[in-house]
């Protein structure tokens, strides 16, 4: 567990002040971090998941030509929502809460993606053919506005979506994005999530509810800060660089439900915390929360939710979830 400690020491010192996160973010994140996705380029999880969110898009009839979708939490190459356009001529809003874009890894990552295509997806004739046509103009482009303007692109900062217009896309998705956005923001980002959201529309959610200071420790639980009591989970573990909320799949399903989404399909991925002693902070928790961690939600927008939404106007709650 030393790792694990070492970890959330660490990421607590870089979230001390303004000067140390914009150390780890610019320095670390920006410069070291690009010249590792570019060498890293791409992996196999981006393909599994993007492989889910095509069947998944297919499965609930949730893109088309015309249609206009978000990607939340972006990231640095844009590349769930770059996937999607490769066989739809659609409008794209991709919206982060500051500015990480590395146009070096991005080309990267899709010029790889070209050559793996059609041995790692299950495509028709025509998909093949639309995906290889966007993928050599993105191979063209130099810059990200470039790819912007030649495939329909918007890139936007709001990282709780209150500039976002209610009732205008089709499709809002993410993965592994809003497990990191703060406790004290969860309801209203869900809020506006529905609020922007056409009524009809549907939203895609991977979320990872495991610990994410177990990835630099195995000898961690996936689940290790269910041990934790909310006290001393923040005083001592709970960081501001590489933050997650750990908001359990209870909780999620209650704020989508409190947001008028209907759950059309859910899929879970679970560890053994058998042996594990949670703290009584989580003896709240649905028997199907503590091994949760990762959920996969699909969700659909009433017809009659379109009204609902503008009469609550652009701010959702702003209450406390712990």
């Amino acid at each position: 567990m030393i790792r694990y400690y070492l970890a959330a020491a660490a990421l607590k010192f870089f979230s001390l002040n303004r000067g140390t996160k914009r150390l780890y973010r610019d320095v670390l994140g920006n410069r070291f971090g690009a010249k590792r996705r570019e060498k890293q380029g791409l992996t196999q999880a981006y393909i599994e998941r993007a492989a889910l969110l095509l069947n998944l898009c297919k499965k609930h009839n949730a893109v088309g030509d015309v249609m206009h979708i978000l990607e939340v939490g972006t990231g640095w190459t844009h590349f769930f929502a770059m996937f999607l356009r490769l066989f739809y001529d659609m409008r794209v809003t991709v919206v982060d809460i500051w500015d990480n874009r590395q146009f070096a890894p991005f080309h990267r990552t899709f010029a790889q993606l070209d050559g793996v295509l059609d041995m790692s997806f299950d495509l028709t004739d025509d998909e093949r053919k639309r995906a290889h046509g966007v993928l050599k103009r993105i191979a063209e482009a130099r810059s990200f506005e470039e790819v912007y303007d030649c495939l329909g692109f918007d890139y936007v900062i709001d990282g709780i979506l209150d500039t976002l217009p209610s009732d205008t896309y089709d499709l809002i998705f993410s993965f592994h994005v809003i497990e990191h956005v703060f406790s004290r923001d969860v309801p209203r980002h869900v809020g506006n999530m529905a609020r922007v959201l056409k009524p009809g529309g549907v939203q895609i959610h991977q979320i990872g509810i495991d610990d994410h200071l177990a990835h630099y420790d195995k000898s961690a639980s996936m689940k290790q800060y269910l041990q934790y009591s909310n006290l001393r989970w923040r005083l001592c573990f709970e960081n501001e660089v590489q933050y997650f909320n750990r908001l359990q799949r209870s909780e999620w399903l209650k704020l989508f439900a409190d947001s008028r989404m209907v759950l059309e399909e859910e899929l879970r991925e679970t560890c053994d915390v058998s042996q594990m002693k949670v703290h009584r902070d989580f003896a709240r928790l649905d028997r199907d929360d503590s091994p949760c961690i990762m959920l996969t939600l699909v969700l659909r927008k009433p017809w009659d939710a379109g009204n609902q939404s503008r009469r609550h106007g652009t701010r959702g709650s702003t209450g406390c979830v712990t």
